[in-house]
């Protein structure tokens, strides 16, 4: 594995043979929640983020409680690209085949196939054409 990534969690990680980690800053892929799945040719840019967890809120003892897990991994099927920025929320277990999410993106749920999202939250603006 690179120095440009950082793992937070004890979840598990799968990478393909050969992958590429863009420049700093760091991409941050917290595995705390759920296992991620990484397939071949995925590209990630600098300072993404993959968070598979959350927080459940009782604001009198919100402190106290366990973060929200689940065992279903996150997905990055291949040939898709997350820009540089972009944020992967804990709702969000798969990034389609050849989907691009845009820099800045905040993604909040799975991303079919051939997408391209983009803004706050992620929304679809366009596809990707098959070949």
């Amino acid at each position: 594995m690179s120095k440009i990534f950082k793992k937070l969690g004890k979840g598990k990680i799968v990478f393909p043979k050969n992958f590429d980690w863009p420049r700093e800053p760091f991409v941050v892929l917290d595995c705390g929640g759920s296992p991620i799945i990484i397939e071949k040719e995925v590209t990630f840019s600098s300072g993404v983020y993959v968070l598979t967890h959350t927080h459940q809120f009782d604001k009198a003892k919100w402190r106290d409680l366990k973060k929200v897990q689940n065992s279903n991994p996150t997905i990055f099927r291949r040939c898709c690209f997350i820009g540089i920025n972009a944020i992967i929320l804990y709702k969000c277990k798969l990034v389609g085949e050849y989907s691009i999410v845009a820099a800045g993106s905040v993604v909040t749920k799975s991303i079919p196939d051939h997408e391209i999202w983009a803004g706050n939250p992620a929304k679809k603006i366009g596809e990707v054409e098959k070949i």
